[in-house]
């Protein structure tokens, strides 16, 4: 038996919080987490996406598990795991229609896959961000464009261009990475409300 780092990011520790906030958390009681693998950044940890202590929704190693009913990805932060087969029954076939992940069916073990880290260079993407007359407003937006690229481990980098008056600003990370894949595409999108404002650089060979 070993230990392993678990990084809650903030989004997904108020969840947290809020989930086990009228049963409570002591210290030392066991509970089940779901999340991602990370060694990207040198010692291994996991990125939590989730926690529970309802054991019931966690199905044996050793068995395959059930399919999913339309399962977020993992950049959605689920509140909870998706639920196993009972103890006493047998996972049945997927739904005809059935919008679960390739991972659903697998018979190891239910885990969140890593991001798609692309092969080749690290690459940049850079986030075009269009200022309001609401500095608040700004400031909140910007942090969780920040949120977003880091809650995906990877190689690539990322950079956040300001457009405001006289000039723009660029904001560069460069402690920080991101691995670039169409989830953190959508979620980028999401905030800034166009396609037009994300632009991906090739890394040099």
């Amino acid at each position: 038996a070993g230990c392993i780092e678990v990084v809650l990011f903030p989004r997904t520790y108020t969840k947290v919080m809020n989930s086990f906030a009228d049963k409570g958390l002591s210290e030392g009681e066991i509970v089940a987490i779901v999340g991602r693998y990370d060694d990207s950044r040198g010692d291994p940890q996991i990125i939590a996406e989730s926690l529970s202590a309802d054991f019931n929704t966690i199905a044996p190693a050793d068995e395959p598990q059930a399919a999913l009913d339309d399962s977020p990805p993992a950049w959605d932060m689920a509140d909870e795991p998706p639920p196993g087969p009972p103890d006493d029954e047998e996972p049945g076939p997927p739904p005809a229609e059935s919008a679960e992940p390739p991972w659903a069916a697998a018979s190891e073990p239910l885990s969140i896959p890593p991001a798609d880290l692309a092969e080749g260079p690290p690459r940049t993407i850079r986030v075009h961000f269009h200022v309001s007359d609401n500095p608040d407003k700004d400031r909140r937006k910007l942090t969780r464009i920040h949120n977003e690229l880091v809650q995906f481990p990877g190689r690539d980098r990322f950079e956040i261009l300001i457009h405001r008056q006289p000039k723009p600003v660029t904001l560069k990370f460069p402690d920080h990475t991101t691995a670039i894949c169409p989830d953190l595409r959508r979620s980028l999108i999401a905030i800034v409300g166009s396609e037009t404002c994300i632009s991906i650089e090739n890394g040099a060979e």
